[in-house]
């Protein structure tokens, strides 16, 4: 699958840490040999990763940097700006969802704030993670843009300018044409 020329990235894949009965079950060995076979493919196809990482920030570090030459995006981030250094430092980009509207989000709104342009992109991770203010209802992609406004009041910046960084952002990391 990965030599179609349509295939872009390899994942979601990552490490879970948050159990809870009926979420889900798998150990966390098997998520590590799992995490770690998926960076090794994509290395070898020369793709980026999608990190998933819930509870997990060190344990995916370490996994990044057991297998050099891994790159790739930190999906729907939840570390602080001190986190998003370590992953812009490891060869990976930040990606900000609709929580970032949210007012307990004072962490990742600081990381938001301190990644440099170029090493972030947004996303919606539709249907979840809604941004304020349709926070209760469905994710729609159209919402990315809800969340590029909040991160262009957090920098303190143009909406045009998130738009356009991230969006050549994500043409770099996905190694996208211009469309």
């Amino acid at each position: 699958l990965l030599q179609h020329p349509r295939a872009v990235a390899v994942g979601e894949v990552g490490l879970d840490l948050f159990f809870r009965p009926g979420y889900h079950d798998t150990p966390l060995e098997v998520q590590q040999r799992s995490l770690r076979i998926m960076l090794e493919l994509a290395r070898e196809h020369d793709r980026p990763v999608v990190i998933h990482d819930r509870d997990a920030h060190s344990l995916v570090l370490d996994a990044i940097r057991d297998v050099p030459g891994s790159r790739g995006v930190m999906h729907c981030f939840t570390g602080d700006a001190e986190f998003a250094r370590q992953c812009v430092d490891a060869g990976f980009f930040v990606s900000f969802s609709g929580i970032v509207t949210f007012r307990n989000a004072a962490e990742i709104q600081a990381a938001a704030r301190s990644v440099a342009d170029g090493a972030f992109v947004v996303e919606t991770d539709a249907p979840f993670l809604t941004p304020v203010p349709y926070r209760g209802s469905v994710n729609l992609p159209e919402r990315v843009a809800v969340t590029a406004a909040a991160v262009a009041r957090l920098r303190e910046a143009p909406e045009d300018h998130i738009r356009a960084t991230t969006t050549a952002a994500a043409r770099r990391l996905f190694n996208l044409a211009d469309r």
